[in-house]
């Protein structure tokens, strides 16, 4: 189910970055993460996440920032994999902007509040902020349907573009093991956090 869900669900976030283009705006791909670590629960992660990513769209800043970038309307993919440093959640983000948007000058804005609301929801430990200020916010200008987007050293994923990776997550075969994989997986230990995925998503749509 989840294959067919997410192919309609691709179809229709390609012609929403056709149309985009054909009016004159760009697509910027715009992914959030955290640290995480073996110890956070999968459901204690998600809810943290979930504030804070609630908390970044709220407010004058917020607004402030979608009348500078033009924003039009955001498409949002919500994806779990599960490895050595524990559970890892993240978006991976759609943003229609102006296509004079300088995606430097989105980054630095959207991680700097990005910054602000992880600190009050405690997701940044201690003695490790450079590496959230390195790697929690990634920006990529201009994708497309048919970007080399998520695996630059797999050549398996040169038509791997926006679409797919917005809606096809469970396909990917990247730093992580995604919840399906570990719920048909033999090996010890995998079923139960499955089942840990599975409670604390119920109810949840990725896109």
């Amino acid at each position: 189910c989840a294959s067919q869900i997410s192919e309609v669900r691709r179809s229709e976030i390609s012609q929403a970055i056709d149309w985009a283009y054909a009016e004159g705006f760009k697509v910027v791909m715009v992914t959030f993460t955290t640290p995480h670590y073996e110890w956070q629960s999968c459901k204690d992660l998600l809810v943290a996440l979930t504030g804070a990513l609630k908390q970044f769209r709220s407010g004058a800043g917020w607004q402030s920032a979608k009348k500078q970038f033009g924003l039009q309307g955001v498409i949002r993919s919500l994806e779990t994999v599960y490895g050595k440093n524990g559970w890892h959640t993240h978006t991976h983000e759609a943003w229609i902007v102006s296509r004079d948007a300088s995606a430097q000058q989105l980054r630095d804005q959207v991680l700097a509040r990005w910054k602000l609301c992880c600190k009050k929801r405690g997701l940044i430990p201690w003695g490790k902020m450079d590496a959230f200020e390195k790697h929690s916010i990634d920006v990529k200008d201009n994708i497309s349907t048919g970007d080399y987007l998520a695996k630059q050293d797999s050549e398996s994923y040169l038509a791997w573009g926006g679409d797919r990776e917005l809606t096809q997550g469970f396909k990917k075969s990247g730093k992580g093991t995604h919840p399906f994989q570990l719920a048909v997986s033999k090996v010890r230990g995998h079923w139960q956090l499955f089942e840990e995925y599975a409670e604390a998503f119920k109810g949840r749509a990725a896109v």
